[in-house]
């Protein structure tokens, strides 16, 4: 994860690659193809094998409801905490400190000049939600992703790592955002946990449906985007895959 975040890149933790090299390695292996000994084999972490059939990871994952990294979320949930409590407006803010892990705080601080360098980056999302109220495509891409007011707001952020936060990481990912006013007024979020995780609310089904249609309909278009919802909605009952990837296409 630290390799990624020092280097931003499109290729998001290898997870596609290991993805490919799983299938590939099983076709291979059908077709007699030989290979050193599984980890099933000699496994360093017994539970590894002994759970398979019986504890199902893909239960544990999280959503994001913001499209950037997951340690940069309890930041941007607690700037828009404050400001739809208090009222306030970009303007009203003179400077914010968010308090985190060390981490989160490892997370870039300039100013991106690609989606990659956007999505791994502390300031942009909290200043990005401050401004539009949202973090994502729209944000992340150009021309907002080069926006002066998202780079001005950014200058007025501090992240400060604090070892309170490290201790429950990675089990949690927590931050504190502190805004101050032009008037002198400084309000706290408190401790904010990434939303939409395991530890705390997963999302609804409705806020998922509403995430998709979101992010798929500037590309698909809204008829596409709802009918793929709708396929998907259903997917154990679908006979053929011929319509899910005809509404794929734009």
């Amino acid at each position: 994860m630290m390799k990624c975040i020092d280097v931003p890149s499109m290729g998001k933790d290898s997870i596609g690659w290991g993805c490919m090299v799983a299938i590939m390695s099983v076709l291979l292996a059908q077709k007699g193809f030989t290979g050193i000994q599984p980890i099933f084999d000699d496994t360093p972490v017994p539970d590894w094998i002994t759970s398979l059939g019986k504890k199902w990871e893909i239960l544990n994952l999280y959503f994001k409801p913001y499209s950037a990294c997951r340690w940069a979320h309890p930041g941007v949930d607690g700037a828009l905490k404050i400001i739809q409590k208090n009222a306030l407006s970009p303007c009203d803010i003179d400077s914010i400190k968010v308090f985190t892990f060390k981490e989160s705080a490892a997370l870039s601080q300039k100013y991106p000049e690609n989606t990659e360098e956007a999505q791994y980056n502390i300031l942009f999302p909290i200043a990005a939600a401050i401004l539009d109220g949202e973090v994502g495509p729209s944000q992340n891409l150009p021309p907002r992703l080069f926006a002066l007011d998202i780079r001005q707001m950014m200058d007025k952020i501090t992240i400060i790592a604090q070892e309170r936060f490290q201790r429950v990481f990675p089990e949690k990912a927590e931050s504190e955002v502190e805004i101050k006013t032009k008037s002198g007024q400084i309000y706290n979020s408190g401790t904010m946990s990434a939303r939409w995780d395991t530890h705390t609310v997963l999302p609804t089904n409705e806020e998922l449906e509403e995430k998709f249609v979101w992010l798929t309909a500037p590309v698909l278009g809204p008829d596409k985007a709802e009918k793929l919802k709708g396929i998907i909605r259903q997917f154990d009952q679908v006979n053929s895959l011929d319509t899910f990837f005809n509404l794929c296409v734009r």
